[in-house]
């Protein structure tokens, strides 16, 4: 089979999921509760918190979210909903998507040690020690994977300790 057919297959297939699962019965929900993000001294936005992008949620209740009002990284935890600490370094709110940061963010462990890696607007993923989310530290210098807008969306493989990142917008 040819890859354009392997992704066409693929995205009928997907647009098949898709269909079947569009007819189900909505969830209701309620909120339980909201958790005042304070701003940074490199917020872009006025100091308010209007532009993120993605969050990660690890093992441990803690959730890491992309915030690009204060070009850093919120990290939450979860058994508190309080932000215990905000990374920063990013480039943060800008004209368009493809050019703010932080966008994609992970959190990789190998054993002991845990490591946020999270894309900048400028093609940079930067990263932090967070075994002690509360106190983040720099763990690498920022690693360019090439490209010029964004550093996205990421994925880990623990099996072999491989972060994979995307310049979608590229």
């Amino acid at each position: 089979m040819s890859p354009r057919a392997i992704v066409r297959s693929f995205v009928i297939a997907g647009m098949m999921f898709g269909a079947s699962t569009a007819i189900a019965t909505p969830i209701d929900s309620t909120l339980l509760t909201t958790i005042g993000v304070p701003a940074t001294i490199d917020n872009t936005d006025g100091g308010a918190f209007t532009s993120f992008d993605i969050s990660f949620a690890d093992a441990a209740g803690y959730d890491y979210i992309a915030d690009r009002s204060n070009a850093s990284v919120d990290i939450i935890n979860g058994a508190t909903n309080t932000v215990v600490a905000q990374p920063g370094g990013f480039v943060g709110h800008k004209a368009t998507s493809s050019t703010s940061g932080p966008a994609g963010a992970l959190v990789a462990g190998t054993g002991a040690v845990a490591t946020l890696f999270a894309g900048d607007g400028n093609s940079n993923v930067l990263s932090f020690n967070v075994s002690n989310p509360g106190a983040p530290t720099p763990a690498f210098p920022p690693i360019s994977p090439g490209g010029t807008f964004r550093a996205d969306e990421m994925a880990y493989s623990p099996t072999a300790h491989v972060v994979l990142v995307a310049n979608n917008a590229d």
